[in-house]
């Protein structure tokens, strides 16, 4: 293939791309040549969702969104019992972190390759930090993102990530207008070449001026492919913690499941780790936001600030308080359903939470009681993340309610 038709070529797919994006715009070419780890947000995002598995989260009920693409977190937790634990978690996407040649154009367009994003691992360990419990327990956990309403990368309007380009950037539009009138000329100049009635010395006129335009195109596409990266880097300064964004984003409605094996040691903390049983988890978010993924979105007072939560979790062979005697703890089964109210901002809400827990014992009454907790998440400096929470059971029976409360620090790994 000769070089003027491999600029066609080139001219052609760039055409076909626009249309398939519906976005022939400087943005919609942002979109094509920037990876997706190059626009990471700053938003809240969920707990670990290992710290659910292992129940060192402050609240039961874990948030639905998707999380960073990297980062990790540190909790002190008093749990239901009254027992203190400590962990250490990591979470991280492999797809968004793995595939370099997947740009933001695949997220928005590609369903396959916006789920397979969104996968996340995580993986945390905890220790029990009193005489009565000492164990250590390890949760590798698979989290699924199957929905989530207000993708800032995905969305057009306000709050979204195009949006904040268009405010805060000077979009290299000289270059572009340049690129496209290079490209029209060098049409022109085809059609002349592919005319059987030119005369060969406007065919070889044509020639020349075809050469020149052709270094031309190269020299301008580099120069703007290189004004579209700076300008990726600007925009991603002001956007990746930019207020409407993560207005935009922090309480959008959303559902995700995730399913984890559970390894631990005894309650001594004696022996090794070992797989004793697994915890499986769904949970939605519903954040008064019907028409969140409309371009002209405009958030009422409860999209704007309120989010609700609910929460169906799973634990098999779990170590939990046998009700006819309190001092034992024996291997259950127990389902969980909770549900949480968060108000406020990105920057900072309250939380309320309710949850119903049963406990199934092998040849033994089984055990319901009821757990109030009240908390805040905020956020504290660039990928910084704070949650903090208090808590009580309540109607235990013969076993005495408890006051838990517990803390995460989480960090994000941003550009």
């Amino acid at each position: 293939m000769s070089r003027w038709k491999l600029v066609l070529a080139l001219l052609a797919a760039m055409a076909a791309n626009a249309a398939w994006s519906g976005d022939d715009s400087w943005f919609g070419d942002v979109e094509q040549y920037t990876r997706l780890r190059d626009t990471r947000i700053d938003v809240a995002g969920p707990e670990p969702a290992s710290f659910t598995a292992l129940g060192v989260a402050p609240f039961l009920t874990a948030q639905s969104l998707a999380s960073s693409d990297f980062s990790i977190a540190a909790a002190q937790v008093f749990d239901d019992q009254g027992h203190p634990r400590g962990a250490l978690g990591i979470d991280f996407a492999p797809v968004s972190l793995t595939e370099s040649r997947l740009d933001l154009a695949d997220y928005q367009h590609n369903r396959e390759k916006r789920f397979v994003s969104r996968i996340q691992l995580s993986m945390a360990v905890s220790k029990g930090e009193s005489d009565d419990d000492r164990s250590t327990r390890f949760a590798p956990t698979l989290r699924i993102v199957l929905h989530e309403q207000r993708d800032p990368r995905v969305h057009r309007g306000p709050g979204s990530l195009k949006d904040c380009f268009e405010r805060h950037v000077n979009p290299p539009e000289q270059a572009r207008s340049q690129l496209a009138e290079l490209a029209a000329r060098l049409k022109i100049v085809d059609q002349l070449l592919q005319d059987p009635n030119a005369e060969p010395a406007q065919r070889q006129e044509a020639q020349q001026r075809q050469a020149a335009l052709q270094a031309q195109w190269q020299a301008s596409q580099t120069a703007y492919r290189t004004a579209l990266h700076e300008t990726v880097r600007e925009g991603m300064r002001a956007c990746r913690d930019d207020p409407q964004v993560a207005a935009y984003t922090w309480n959008a409605t959303g559902h995700a499941i995730g399913i984890s094996p559970t390894f631990r040691t005894l309650s001594d903390g004696l022996g090794a780790l070992e797989p004793r049983g697994f915890v499986a988890f769904a949970t939605t978010a519903y954040g008064f936001d019907a028409l969140g993924t409309h371009p002209d979105y405009a958030p009422s007072f409860l999209g704007r600030h309120a989010q609700i939560l609910g929460q169906v979790l799973y634990r098999h062979n779990e170590p939990l308080q046998d009700p006819g005697q309190p001092q034992r703890f024996d291997d259950a089964d127990e389902v969980v359903v909770s549900t949480r109210l968060r108000g406020g901002t990105s920057p900072w809400n309250a939380n309320l939470e309710a949850a119903v827990l049963h406990d199934w014992f092998k040849d033994r009454d089984d055990d319901t009681f009821y757990k109030l907790s009240a908390g805040t998440d905020l956020h504290l400096g660039k990928g910084l993340w704070m949650s903090l929470s208090i808590g009580r059971t309540f109607w235990r029976g013969t076993i005495a309610n408890e006051t838990s409360g517990g803390v995460t620090l989480k960090k994000s790994f941003l550009n």
